[in-house]
């Protein structure tokens, strides 16, 4: 999965609607999905890896995301180009490290945060 670049928005400039991926539907990965719902001129969630087919498939419908972005495990993130400006890793909690590192390898110049 390569993410595209950190966003920097100038003085004086619109800041443009960022796109992220999910890793982890269950209820902390929906709860902070929800902000695209409510600011969709903001952010838009464009894939989905989880490993429930009733949570993947509830993400899916409520934010439009294409059969082809709505995946099983993490891993075939990697396999998407471009898909997100970044990555909301909300596996458990034993599992971050995990499934973030090899997405933050294929992306040059971005940023990572824990919180």
């Amino acid at each position: 999965m390569a993410l595209r670049s950190p966003i920097v928005a100038e003085e004086g400039t619109a800041e443009r609607c960022v796109s992220c991926v999910v890793v982890g539907a269950g209820n902390r990965g929906h709860g902070y999905a929800l902000f695209a719902l409510e600011q969709p001129q903001r952010m838009r969630v464009s894939a989905v890896a989880e490993p429930r087919p009733f949570r993947r498939r509830r993400i899916c419908e409520e934010h439009g995301i294409a059969s082809g972005h709505a995946l099983a495990d993490w891993r075939e993130l990697l396999e998407l180009e471009n898909v997100a400006d970044f990555a909301i890793v909300s596996t458990q909690d034993r599992d971050h490290v995990v499934s973030r590192m090899p997405a933050c390898s294929t992306s040059a110049g971005s940023e990572q945060t824990d919180g």
